[in-house]
């Protein structure tokens, strides 16, 4: 979710701030009759045996639910509460919005920066005479102090990195979700003990009982849709009977008798309707009812009344009485929105999507992005997944909402990833091919792999590199592939033939994915075999320089939504082919190791910052090749908004490289800075094109080795699978 604004905040003990992550808007509204703090009861707060410490640096979710906060059915409502440290006093208002235009489930996520732990929270639902007061705080700070207002039931528990308030309205309700939860808890962990049991079955046999699953999952629902429907048709059957002996009750009255029952009826009807015009829904019910009974032949109110049914959660008879309402053509699109909530609630998602389709078939500039957005949610659960993106385009294209527009956007971004994440998993064959031009200053020579002499002269150069992996398996716990790279260096100028390396790679990466305590993570083992072929001795074709034995082994944490985390550890067993004196020996073992960190700094995750430190160690056969380098960098890259898939990078590098035993005289010193400039274009969904710029400054306490230079690079890539096309 977005950092959208600051909530206001009052600190009585020193400055401190409440950061709402999922809100903007500062209204109130009524707080439920059954939170009203008048009472001298103690609420309790209960903590998960598993909820962490409740610490500042947690961010918080507070979840409640509220039909009477639920003011309109046709937008997204909002609400406050106060969040409340018992042991450093202070306090902040904080603002809830409902999840869905009528959902009567409100939520807010907060980052709290009060000095030290907020180890006591309390959740405060203030009465609505302090609602608008601009010394509300104050006034609700004075209550607490004289105990004349109740905290609410808190239930804390920890979902990945963030603190969990379930908020409640009587303890039994408390009780009630701490067993819930703990159920829950055991079912997942009975779930994560499954998933570690390798499955027996092919890739092609899980992808199968997948779907399998799925369409037994709708078929259940269908079934009990149609049971349901059965109950309801014996309801309308037994209302229509009742309907029809009121009429014949009427029919055998005299005609003053008649006028007198039709006159008391419209009392009641127009007392109910004061009722619901104030959202009074349970005062409204009774005076609907008893108006129906007296006068069949009016069924002028049975929409209204349907309404407070709904609004009271019984859901089958407000359907009941719904599908009776005479409406005109505007209430008739309600009726049809409001029939759709409730097959909706019932899980009746077929109906539910024929009610929604016709209300956002409409247009109407209100009610048609609401169904839209309802539309969206059905089909994301039948894994629909370009129907369910076109209705959430539909609400951004239509609703003025600004609050389900950037859920609509929300709910678009989960359903790319959903998309990628099934075409990742249908791929068998993946081909990356690239081509480029380079134009280098100061072209480096290379008699070896790890002493790079400048030429102090530049030119053009054509490189390429071609990459073709196959996959063995991709499932969700696991995958594996075997991979075919080759890369190949051509200098225009002949005098750099010696500097233009030619290489070919296989590798067989296997990763396993699951969750690490809290934390999601990727483990991949990846052994390999490489060979690097150059004109070392310039006799015109590229011989074997060096072949290579590989193993690389990398972990990839996810810290939060945004902020991963990866150590690697790579190890090779490097064999020169280059004739060479004892102490020049190229062969060896050379150990590397890494530490990256990758920070998405928005919630869209296409701006990011990577950081990376990373040790090696290469401890070759001859003394002179022996060395250790450390490396350093940072990237941030970011796209161009003004540009379409157009995105610009910028790179800071440097390295320090340690020769013990240079030619016997002491220990060489390379210091080596680099920065880098690049835009690249997505031109289609196969085709990238990048451009480069870097400058390097190379210092070394052997003056044949200290230089600087610049590159111009422009590269086109291409890319291939063998995934389903839409």
């Amino acid at each position: 979710m977005k950092i959208l604004n600051l909530i206001i905040l009052l600190s009585f003990a020193s400055p401190s701030y409440a950061q709402n992550t999922s809100s903007t808007d500062n209204s109130a509204v009524d707080a439920p009759k059954a939170t009203a703090a008048s009472s001298k009861k103690k609420s309790p707060l209960l903590k998960a045996k598993d909820s962490p410490p409740t610490s500042k640096a947690l961010p918080i979710r507070v979840t409640y639910g509220s039909t009477a906060w639920n003011k309109n059915s046709e937008q997204i409502d909002s609400a406050i509460m106060f969040v409340h440290d018992k042991r450093s006093d202070k306090m902040a208002k904080i603002t809830l919005e409902e999840t869905a235009p009528d959902s009567s489930i409100f939520q807010g996520q907060y980052s709290l920066s009060w000095t030290g732990d907020l180890a006591e929270p309390e959740i405060y639902i203030p009465p609505q005479n302090l609602r608008n007061d601009p010394k509300a705080e104050a006034k609700y700070h004075a209550l607490m102090k004289d105990k004349k207002v109740t905290p609410q039931p808190l239930l804390i528990r920890q979902e990945g990195n963030v603190a969990e308030y379930d908020v409640f309205d009587t303890n039994d309700q408390l009780a009630k979700a701490q067993k819930a939860y703990e159920q829950e808890k055991d079912a997942k962990n009975k779930s994560d003990q499954s998933k570690l049991v390798k499955p027996q079955a092919s890739d092609a046999a899980l992808q199968v009982a997948q779907m399998t699953a799925q369409q037994i999952m709708m078929a259940k629902l269908a079934k009990d849709a149609a049971n349901k429907e059965a109950d309801r048709l014996r309801l309308q059957q037994i209302e229509q009977q009742k309907m029809d002996q009121e009429r014949k009750s009427m029919a055998k009255l005299a005609a003053a008798d008649q006028a007198k029952r039709r006159a008391q009826a419209a009392a009641l009807g127009q007392q109910a309707l004061a009722h619901y015009s104030k959202g009074e829904y349970a005062q409204a019910e009774a005076p609907f009812k008893q108006s129906t009974e007296l006068d069949p032949d009016n069924r002028s109110y049975h929409f209204q009344y349907g309404v407070t049914l709904y609004r009271l959660d019984k859901l089958t008879e407000a359907l009941v009485i719904l599908e009776t309402a005479k409406v005109d053509g505007q209430t008739e699109l309600e009726k049809k929105y409001y029939m759709g909530l409730i097959h909706y609630k019932l899980k009746e998602f077929a109906q539910a999507k024929d009610m929604f389709g016709q209300v956002k078939g409409s247009k109407n500039p209100t009610l048609a992005p609401s169904a839209a957005f309802y539309e969206g949610l059905i089909y994301l659960s039948e894994e629909n997944y370009k129907a369910a993106q076109a209705s959430f385009e539909f609400v951004i294209d239509n609703s003025s909402d600004a609050v389900m527009d950037k859920k609509s956007e929300e709910y678009i971004e989960q359903i790319a990833a959903l998309i990628a994440a099934k075409k990742m998993a249908a791929k068998k064959w993946i081909l990356d091919a690239s081509a480029g031009l380079n134009y280098d200053s100061n072209v480096l020579l290379l008699p070896n792999l790890s002493q790079s002499t400048p030429s102090n002269a530049g030119g053009v150069r054509a490189s390429g590199s071609a990459n073709v992996e196959r996959r063995l398996f991709y499932k969700d716990t696991s995958d594996m592939s075997v991979k075919v790279a080759t890369m190949y260096l051509y200098s225009f100028d002949s005098k750099f033939t010696s500097a233009d390396p030619a290489g070919l790679t296989l590798t067989a990466p296997f990763s396993l994915k699951g969750t690490m305590g809290k934390r999601g993570y990727k483990f991949t083992a990846t052994p390999g075999y490489d060979t690097i072929y150059m004109d070392y001795n310039s006799s015109g074709s590229r011989q074997e320089l060096v072949n290579s034995m590989t193993g690389d082994f990398d972990l990839m944490l996810v810290m939060n939504e945004r902020w991963f985390s990866s150590y690697n550890f790579n190890v090779r067993d490097d064999k020169s082919k280059m004739p060479s004196a004892v102490d020049q020996d190229m062969s060896a073992i050379k150990y590397t190791f890494k530490k990256m960190e990758t920070l998405f700094v928005d919630e869209s995750k296409k701006r990011a910052l990577i950081g990376y430190v990373d040790f090696v160690d290469n401890i070759a056969v001859g003394s002179q090749q022996r060395y250790t380098k450390v490396d350093l960098g940072v990237i941030y890259s970011a796209p161009i908004e003004r540009f379409k898939n157009m995105t610009w990078n910028t790179a800071l590098t440097t390295y320090v490289m340690s020769y013990p035993n240079y030619l016997g005289n002491g220990n060489r010193k390379d210091t080596d800075l680099s920065l880098a400039l690049g835009v690249s274009k997505v031109l289609s969904e196969r085709w990238t094109w990048a451009n480069n710029a870097s400058y390097t400054n190379n210092a070394s306490n052997e003056a044949a080795f200290g230089y600087d230079k610049y590159s111009l690079t422009t590269t086109m890539s291409f890319n291939w699978d063998d995934a389903p096309k839409d």
